[in-house]
C-alpha cells in the first residue's frame, strides 16, 4: 500500500466524502427501499422495469437520492483528485 502524506485537513474531507457516501447507502438508500415498498405490496402483477422506472422517478425521496449522489461524487473525486 502507497503510503501518503495527508494534512488532518485532508484526511477530514476524504472521512467526510466517505461518511456522506455511507449516508447515501444506508440513509437514503433505506428510504427509497421502504417507498418501493409501500407503493408495490399491494399490486396483483410483477412490476416490470419500465413500471419500476416510472414508479421510482416520481418519488421525492428517489430524486434527491439522485442528486445527493452525483454531487457526493464529484466531491469525492474532487478530494481524492486535489
Amino acid at each position: 500500500m502507497l503510503d501518503v502524506g495527508k494534512t488532518r485537513t485532508e484526511q477530514a474531507r476524504l472521512d467526510f466524502t466517505a461518511g456522506l457516501m455511507g449516508f447515501n447507502s444506508t440513509g437514503i438508500g433505506a428510504g427509497m427501499a421502504t417507498y418501493y415498498k409501500n407503493k408495490t405490496d399491494n399490486l396483483d402483477f410483477t412490476p416490470d422495469i419500465k413500471y419500476v422506472k416510472e414508479l421510482m422517478e416520481q418519488a421525492p425521496i428517489y430524486n434527491f437520492g439522485a442528486f445527493f449522489e452525483r454531487h457526493n461524487h464529484a466531491l469525492m473525486f474532487e478530494t481524492t483528485l486535489d
